[in-house]
């Protein structure tokens, strides 16, 4: 095998991944990854709402596509996405909300040592736009032990409230009030408030 910055082709290759395996099972490690996708529970449902959005003229599909979709056509997911196991678990607590960032403790409430991948959602239900019911805005990945506690912050920029604006041909920023949700995957919410949000003053884009 050759080397490519001091890393062999075999081990990119994942020749080795049996021991990361091994020390999962074994409960050497506990697992913290996530799913970036969105499992489906009925793919004939899932096409079909994708079909009748785009038939209907409402947006074409645009941003509507993995678990934006599932979440705003209420469709059932077998594993949807953001989840991930844990031989610990995970409680959210003291949820803090402004317009550039939140905040929430994070405990290790479970027997072992491991790391919690918390993600942050946004939505606003009265606007004037075609959006998502909630869309990922951030998340933190947080390594705890046992009994442990974290005051975890994540940032909110610039582009968090952004849309493109088709009568403007610029990206805007609706005013209002967004409702903001943190949990362990999109399906799995454990803490939910509120912020306000400054706008750019544009026009609706859709009459």
């Amino acid at each position: 095998a050759g080397y490519a910055g001091g890393i062999t082709s075999a081990a990119v290759d994942g020749i080795r991944c049996a021991e990361a395996l091994a020390a999962v099972l074994t409960g050497e490690v506990s697992p913290s990854g996530r799913l970036a996708v969105t499992c489906y529970d009925d793919p004939d449902g899932y096409f079909a709402t994708l079909r009748s959005n785009k038939d209907a003229g409402k947006n074409k599909v645009g941003v509507f596509i993995g678990y934006r979709n599932y979440d705003t056509a209420r469709l059932k997911m077998r594993y949807p996405f953001g989840f991930g196991l844990s031989y610990t678990s995970f409680a959210y607590d003291g949820l803090e909300a402004t317009s550039r960032q939140v905040s929430f403790t994070l405990t290790n409430t479970g027997p072992a040592a491991g790391a919690e991948v918390a993600q942050l959602y946004i939505a606003k239900p009265d606007s004037l736009l075609f959006r998502p019911a909630l869309e990922l805005k951030g998340f933190a990945k947080v390594s705890l032990a046992p009994g442990e506690s974290r005051r975890v912050t994540i940032p909110l920029d610039a582009y968090a409230f952004r849309y493109f604006n088709v009568k403007t041909g610029r990206w805007e920023a609706e005013e209002g009030i967004y409702q903001v949700m943190v949990g362990a995957s999109c399906a799995d919410i454990r803490l939910s408030g509120s912020l306000s949000a400054e706008g750019s003053g544009a026009p609706a884009p859709h009459d």
